[in-house]
């Protein structure tokens, strides 16, 4: 089979540019922050997109995570915990929603 490599680095330079783009067209915010996000916990893209407020599950007493709980794309159980970088991704998405009125989280 074909040998594939992974170069790290390049991740991080996709992140940059990515951030850079928002800083030139704002309007490709929530876009970024789905792919940030996906990079971070490896759903399907169309399962991120979907995300809703109650998938997401604050840490459990013998968790040592939050996470994204709930149903797929292809009405699979997702179950994908959220590392620190993944949850502040989310919490600034959260916060900069309620700051635009584009949702109501009663």
């Amino acid at each position: 089979g074909d040998n594939i490599t992974f170069e790290w680095d390049k991740l991080g330079e996709f992140q940059l540019a990515l951030m850079d783009d928002v800083r030139k067209n704002p309007k490709n915010r929530n876009t970024t922050a789905a792919i940030l996000l996906n990079l971070h916990v490896g759903l399907r893209s169309e399962e991120v997109a979907n995300l809703t407020f109650g998938m997401l599950q604050k840490q459990k007493k013998l968790s040592h995570a939050s996470g994204i709980v709930g149903k797929g794309s292809k009405k699979t159980k997702i179950n994908a915990p959220l590392g620190p970088r993944a949850y502040a991704i989310i919490q600034n998405q959260l916060k900069y929603d309620k700051n635009f009125s584009r949702c109501d989280y009663r």
